[in-house]
Parts: C-alpha cells; structure tokens; sequence
C-alpha cells in the first residue's frame, strides 16, 4: 500500500495515496510551508468531501495547495509556494469545496512549472477574490482532462480580476478540460469584474488552452469570453 502524506516533510521521488480530506489538507500544509513536490506523485484513491476545519478559522473553509501572488504587468511575474509534484485524481471527485481567500482561490493556489493536475473533478463554491479558479488559480503546468463544478460569485460590489472556471490564470497548459459551474462576477458599470472566463481567466506568456469547453453562464463587465477571458 502506498504511504499518506505526514510528517513535516517528504521523501524525494516517493509516491503517496490521499485517501481522506486530512491528507489533503496535509499535502496543502506542506506545500504552503515551502515544500515544492518535485518529483513526488500524489494519487487519490476515492472521492473526498471538504468539511473538517483545519485552517483554524470555521470547518470546511478550504486553504488553497500553494500560494501565489500575480501581476500581468511587464517584468512581473508570479512568485509564491507553487506546487511542482503530479496529482492524479484518478477520475475521482474534490466535494463540498468552499474558499474565500482573498488572492488566488482554488482548490491549488498555485501550479508550478513541473506541476501536473490531472483526471480530478471539484465542487463546491468560491467567492470574491482576485485570481481563482475552481482546479488552480494560478497554473504554470499542466491541467489535464479535469472539470469542475464549482461556482464562483462576487458577493461585493469591489471587482475582481482573472477569474476562470478551472484556471484563473494560465501561464501553461489546460487540456481536455470542462466546467460546469456558473461564474457569476459582479457587473456594475464602475469596479466590475475583468477577464473572466468559462475555463480559462486570463492566458499569459503563449500559455495554451486546448479541447475545453464550458456549459456554464459567464458573468461580469470586461474581457469576458465562453472559454477564455482574455489573453496578453
């Protein structure tokens, strides 16, 4: 049997199962302590549903696998905890998600460049928040063949920006991916939403969407698209 995720660190090349909602948590603990994942393998191996507290705050609010902080500006870039290990979901579901952090909300904050996502499924919710998406805010990697169907609303009457269904900012590769959740931004004439998209916010750096699509309503004031929001 593979190991689970303990302890404070991991052991190179090692593969380890998540089979609970605690050993997602750690993998995200550890992640957002420093630990990258390169050359490590996550496989999960049943559906799991958010609902414990393990953030310290109220159960089931959901701290994202990485941290990021994103400018489109030229000679920015996206720095952070980024995680560059290959999780595979194995067709499996993330149920009952619910992340209201401020910057960059999802279920992975931030995906490295060596960093795979791939055959995994969400629900849940998402709320204001500048960068989200329901796989990855922030993706410099891979996503692949994963759907999502979170919803995400702006409650405020602030806007938000790179909002996409599965990636809110994509600097990689999204492939054969769908959403199914609503992406409800705020509309207003002044603060609206920007570059929200079905799938895809924001592309970046000749990032590539490939064989998506989006069955959801997409809502908000500029750079607004189906698919993609918008590209640099």
């Amino acid at each position: 049997a593979l190991s689970t995720v303990t302890g404070s660190s991991l052991t190179d090349g090692a593969v380890y199962a998540i089979m609970t909602e605690a050993d997602l948590a750690k993998l995200a603990e550890l992640v957002n302590g420093g630990e990258d994942c390169t050359g490590n393998i996550f496989i999960q191996t049943s559906n799991i549903t958010l609902s414990e507290d393990h953030n310290g705050s109220s159960a089931g609010l959901w701290v994202p696998i990485g941290s990021a902080s994103f400018s489109p500006s030229p000679g920015t870039d996206t720095s952070g905890h980024a995680f560059n290990g290959s999780y595979y979901g194995k067709q499996h579901f993330i149920n009952g998600l619910d992340c209201q952090v401020t910057s960059c909300s999802g279920l992975f904050g931030y995906v490295g460049p060596n960093g795979i996502v791939a055959d995994l499924s969400t629900n849940g919710t998402l709320t204001g928040a500048n960068c989200a998406g329901g796989i990855a805010a922030v993706n410099q990697g891979k996503i692949v063949n994963c759907s999502n169907a979170i919803e995400y609303t702006n409650y405020s009457s602030t806007g938000y920006d790179y909002i996409g269904g599965v990636v809110g900012v994509n600097q990689g590769s999204v492939q054969n991916c769908q959403n199914y959740g609503p992406v409800m931004g705020h509309k207003t004439t002044v603060g609206g939403d920007a570059h929200i998209g079905g799938v895809v916010g924001y592309c970046k750096d000749n990032a590539e969407v490939l064989n998506c699509y989006n069955a959801a309503a997409v809502i908000g004031w500029s750079n607004i698209g189906g698919v993609v929001g918008s590209t640099n």
